[in-house]
């Protein structure tokens, strides 16, 4: 090996290192720690928590909301195969999510919906445009996929959201 090919992997070497120190220390130091979780009420979190997973979590400037459905305190579905009452609930819930964090539905930037029954879903469609103008907000980028099922048959939709928080 010459001292010229030396040279240069030596180079590269260090500039892949510095990349990484680079990356490793900007990503870690840019986003904060997951910690700051809520749930819907002591039943669900309760449920959630052992299932591992939290209704909401903070991180950084960004609130992720994920897998919001129609259940009660006792776990049952609200209202089976009703999407327009299902939908009220799940925007109660969603409000509440996003207030225990200071924040509303002018913090929502992308929404996403899970449903098995587009008719039912569409049958709440309002009650989605009611949370947005209620709030005076932006709507937020959105997508409505069909899947074969929820976790219970009696659910129609489920939502997860991101809302910023930051200035």
């Amino acid at each position: 090996m010459t001292s010229k090919t030396f040279s240069t992997k030596h180079h590269l070497l260090q500039s892949l290192v510095l990349v990484f120190v680079f990356s490793f220390t900007t990503s870690s130091c840019m986003a904060a720690q997951p910690g700051s979780e809520s749930h819907i009420n002591e039943a669900i979190g309760k449920a959630y928590a052992d299932y591992g997973v939290s209704e909401a979590v903070r991180a950084g400037d960004f609130l992720y909301i994920g897998g919001i459905v129609a259940f009660n305190d006792e776990g049952q579905v609200i209202a089976p195969g009703n999407g327009k009452k299902q939908m009220e609930v799940i925007y109660q819930y969603i409000t509440k999510l996003l207030a225990d964090h200071g924040a509303s539905a002018k913090n929502v930037v992308s929404e996403t919906h899970f449903v098995n029954n587009m008719e039912e879903f569409y049958a709440g469609a309002p009650i989605r445009i009611k949370f947005y103008d209620d709030a005076g907000a932006a709507y937020p980028t959105s997508v409505a996929t069909k899947i074969a099922g929820l976790v219970d048959p009696g659910l129609v939709v489920e939502i997860q959201l991101v809302a910023y928080l930051g200035d």
